[in-house]
């Protein structure tokens, strides 16, 4: 039996959602403004409208004092302005990664969804507008309130690289160093399984491996084209810099997919199952080249009869096509007579 809510129930309940995540944007807005009173970025006296000054609304004197020469974010150093602009990008992420759990519980609380697709879309809304939201907003702040092109720059450089590198080390070295040495495993376990492994099948250990989360990926290009695209005067080698990350995360991210964690599925792997319904992947010695000749011959026969269908059923319906082109003929000939008439 399916449960059923009522519409003033789920509507309770999606705004409850909308609160909570409301009330960590509020979290992530008060941390922003924390960090650039403590990289000097808020003075007491704020420029408004005709060259007027007032105190800002945002002046937080225990935090901005932290950015005085000789203080320990001295904005005039080299280096240590540098270091509240790359806490705050460290808490985004810490942010950022808690929610994306609180997202799947409020998920989960707010509705028994109809099928897969509803559950992603809800899913995708949240963490599309929290995390778009927690890593625009201070450069939003800077450039549509404070006006100043110049804090616009620094903070961009800021984040931006942090994010860059963080994607980086996170998700394709820290990997590739964990496969290679073996952390994830103690050497005592290791050697009791190593029979075990022998006789394991590969199928069976890539189901055991990690899900691979495409959405990570979307949701970082989607945010890393922001800062390209937005704030292109502010940093115009921004471009440039996401080119070669990019370049350095595709072979890492080949090396995470197909060793690291389980690789995605798609239509042509699954005929696999088609052939194997009963899960018993131990092959017999020389009986490989069978399997594979059945696999991927019902593959080309699947492709094969898709492309007849394709051919044998049009598009567009013979019928169709006739009567547009009648309409276009006869919008032509009525064209031609009022400008017979006209002449």
């Amino acid at each position: 039996m399916e449960r059923y809510y009522p519409a003033n129930i789920c509507r309770l309940k999606y705004v409850v959602s909308a609160l909570i995540t409301m009330a960590l944007l509020a979290i992530a807005y008060m941390t922003m403004i924390l960090s650039l009173n403590a990289q000097g970025f808020i003075q007491h006296q704020h420029k408004v409208h005709y060259g007027e000054k007032h105190d800002h609304p945002f002046h937080y004197p225990w935090f901005a004092m932290l950015a005085d020469e000789g203080a320990i974010f001295d904005s005039k150093s080299t280096f240590c302005c540098y270091i509240p602009g790359v806490l705050h990008v460290a808490l985004v992420i810490f942010m950022i990664s808690l929610y994306r759990k609180l997202a799947e519980i409020l998920t989960e609380w707010e509705i028994d969804h109809e099928n897969q697709l509803n559950y992603n879309n809800s899913m995708i809304m949240k963490r599309f507008c929290f995390e778009a939201t927690d890593c625009y907003l201070v450069l939003l702040f800077l450039a549509f309130y404070e006006q100043d092109v110049i804090k616009v720059r620094s903070e961009l450089v800021s984040v931006f690289h942090v994010d860059t590198f963080r994607r980086i080390l996170l998700e394709g070295i820290t990997p590739y160093i964990m496969q290679k040495t073996g952390w994830k495993e103690s050497g005592a376990s290791k050697k009791n399984d190593e029979k075990a492994q022998r006789k394991r099948s590969p199928l069976l250990e890539d189901v055991n491996k990690e899900q691979y989360e495409q959405f990570d990926d979307y949701i970082e290009k989607f945010v890393q084209l922001g800062y390209i695209t937005l704030f292109a005067s502010a940093y115009p080698l921004a471009p440039f810099v996401a080119l070669i990350a990019n370049l350095v995360e595709t072979c890492l991210d080949m090396f995470k997919i197909t060793v690291v964690t389980m690789r995605p599925r798609c239509i042509p792997t699954n005929k696999y199952f088609i052939v194997d319904s009963k899960g018993e992947h131990d092959l017999k010695a020389g009986s490989g080249w069978v399997v594979v000749f059945i696999v991927f011959g019902i593959e080309r026969l699947i492709l094969v009869l898709g492309i007849l269908l394709n051919l044998a059923i049009p598009d567009v319906p013979e019928e169709i096509i006739i009567k547009e082109k009648r309409k276009r003929y006869i919008d032509f000939r009525m064209q031609q007579d009022l400008r017979a008439t006209n002449n």
